[in-house]
């Protein structure tokens, strides 16, 4: 679904908002949250914000250079993150800058793993209950 589609469908109706991505999506640069895109989203829906971006972090949980996973990423941390007890009416999700920057394992680490890891997360988002239309992908 597009980004338009979801905010005419969930606009007035999405108590709370919860992103989930990289540097992108915590916004650690930009100091003014009228700025940020999640902020804008949330605003947009009428939506209070639970911004569960994380800088540096990637989706997969290939293996990196030193053979084991990158710290916090995506598909480690979604459970916690979006599942939680104090779960959000509806998901934004922005990642892939990083797991495309990320060079140094090519043969462990790449595009194949990334598909996989956000299908697996996208997956057990909609086996805890999301409806497919209450998730959006950036």
């Amino acid at each position: 679904m597009s980004t338009g589609t979801f905010i005419e469908q969930w606009g007035g109706r999405a108590g709370v908002l919860a992103t989930f991505g990289d540097s992108i999506t915590q916004a650690l640069h930009i100091a003014d949250p009228a700025l940020r895109w999640a902020n804008r989203l949330a605003g947009m829906l009428g939506a209070t914000l639970v911004n569960r971006g994380l800088s540096g972090t990637v989706m997969q949980a290939s293996p990196a250079a030193d053979g084991v996973p990158r710290q916090d990423n995506g598909r480690g941390r979604y459970e916690r993150d979006l599942l939680g007890p104090e779960r959000a009416d509806v998901i934004a999700i922005l990642y892939g800058t990083n797991d495309a920057r990320y060079t140094a394992a090519p043969q462990s680490f790449g595009r194949t793993g990334f598909v996989r890891d956000f299908r697996e997360v996208l997956g057990g988002l909609l086996r805890a209950g999301y409806r497919a239309d209450a998730i959006v992908v950036g």
